[in-house]
């Protein structure tokens, strides 16, 4: 979950229902603060008017004129208007059993206030030059349930306002995510070897479009480049063979004519390490092959008999080291290369009883899982640190533990990419003691 929230995509997605969201609570407010003005200058109009009526009653009439006034509106008023008049200690209430804060009457102008009843009133206060005081108020009634359904509906519009912003987001992310996702998946699949695979531009000159069209372009670089180291490899591979070959024969002549022992010995060694160069060439050449060809095997292979052959075939070896092997293997049909799946277990069984001590138990596990078969390999031996598990897919890379060990470095670099040309993959796992080679193959689909 917190992974998704890093993402990008969602991000901008994000920012863009955030600015949206803030626009509207913007506006929003701008409308609402406009329309609480326009409703509060409507309530002052109504003092205002009624208070301009009054001042002429006792401009025209004095205080008697004015009590006149207000004893009228006692019997004939708005229900929402009250009003007081003060002159020295005689004061004036309409309605009579209006209750007022004390000070109210002291300070000149306007006055928004709450009655004890718990009723909102707004008020405004005159002074007479005879020094009478009359305060003209009116319940704020409709001016407060205005401003609640403001408050209401701006505030249920900026909830859907959000739903639509977080919708709109989800949606743009996803659009995003599925325009990517085929670059992505050719990009996944041409890192897992597929040297031909190719992006989908969309003809439509936009951003994505640019972008297939530049994968593809690196794409084919990277295939050409590939392809040329692919080819001076299996070329110096193939002309190195012969040589070695040739060489291999005569020191086999040379031994055969040596009536030295310590001379036999010595053509006994250099033919050896002849043998470990024709061996080494001899996996460069099926390690180029491999990478060049594109094709998906297709043919049906019984992984469960071609495990128990090659499990027969080493027992012996594992025996001679002290070693048990083991093998738990089901029913299992890929698509695929049988020599080449073959030559994986072999590279995978070999490495097994060569890093693995006597008393080790060698296990062959093979099982379905969905729509694929994993075949692991565990052993004893002193495992891959973790750091190094993606490394030793290199070519000729050695671990400091096992240099003393026979080998050229080509046994893991060739079972991943017979595994890859297969459409699977192969990962290394701590096996306690020891390690654990697991590699996925697709089924075959019947």
């Amino acid at each position: 979950m917190a992974a998704r929230w890093r993402s990008p995509i969602l991000r901008l997605a994000l920012t863009h229902a955030t600015v949206f969201l803030l626009a509207f609570f913007i506006l929003g407010s701008l409308g609402y603060f406009t329309l609480r003005s326009i409703n509060e200058d409507a309530m002052q109009r109504i003092v205002r008017r009624d208070l301009a009526d009054l001042r002429d009653w006792h401009n025209d009439s004095g205080i008697s004129g004015l009590q006149g006034a207000l004893a009228d509106r006692a019997t004939d008023a708005d229900p929402d208007a009250f009003y007081v008049m003060q002159f020295g200690s005689f004061a004036q209430r309409v309605p009579a059993s209006l209750q007022l804060p004390s000070s109210l009457l002291e300070k000149k102008g306007w006055h928004d206030f709450t009655l004890p009843n718990g009723r909102p009133a707004l008020a405004k206060v005159e002074f007479f030059p005879d020094g009478s005081h009359l305060l003209v108020g009116h319940i704020a009634w409709e001016r407060e349930r205005l401003n609640a359904a403001m408050r209401r509906e701006l505030g249920m519009g900026f909830l859907l306002v959000a739903i639509m912003a977080a919708a709109l987001a989800f949606i743009m992310s996803r659009a995003i995510a599925r325009a990517l996702a085929g670059p992505l998946a050719v990009a996944s699949r041409f890192a897992d070897g597929n040297l031909a695979a190719r992006a989908t531009p969309n003809a439509s000159g936009d951003s994505f479009d640019r972008l297939a069209l530049t994968l593809n372009a690196m794409f084919a670089r990277i295939q050409d480049l590939v392809g040329g180291i692919a080819h001076t490899t299996d070329a110096i591979a193939h002309d190195l063979r012969t040589p070695l070959a040739r060489l291999k024969t005569r020191l086999e002549a040379a031994r055969s004519a040596s009536r030295d022992a310590s001379a036999h010995a010595e053509v006994e060694a250099a033919i050896a390490e002849t043998d470990k160069l024709l061996a080494t060439f001899q996996a460069m050449l099926r390690l180029a092959r491999l990478e060049a060809d594109t094709r998906t095997p297709e043919t049906a292979v019984d992984l469960q008999a071609l495990v128990q052959d090659a499990a027969e075939l080493f027992e012996a070896l594992a025996e001679d080291f002290g070693q048990t092997l083991t093998v738990q293997a089901d029913a299992v049909t890929v698509k695929g290369d049988r020599d080449q799946l073959f030559q994986l277990l072999v590279n995978l069984l070999d490495n097994a009883i060569k890093y693995s001590p006597a008393g080790s138990t060698i296990m062959v596990d093979l099982r379905q899982h969905n729509d694929s078969a994993l075949l692991s390999v565990s052993d004893n031996g002193p495992g891959i640190p973790e750091a190094d598990r993606e490394r030793v897919f290199d070519r000729f890379v050695r671990l400091e533990s096992h240099r003393g060990s026979p080998g050229n470095g080509l046994g893991l670099s060739l079972v991943r990419a017979i595994a890859r040309h297969h459409g699977g993959r192969v990962q290394l796992e701590d096996a306690r003691p020891g390690l654990r080679v697991t590699v996925e193959l697709p089924l075959k689909k019947t």
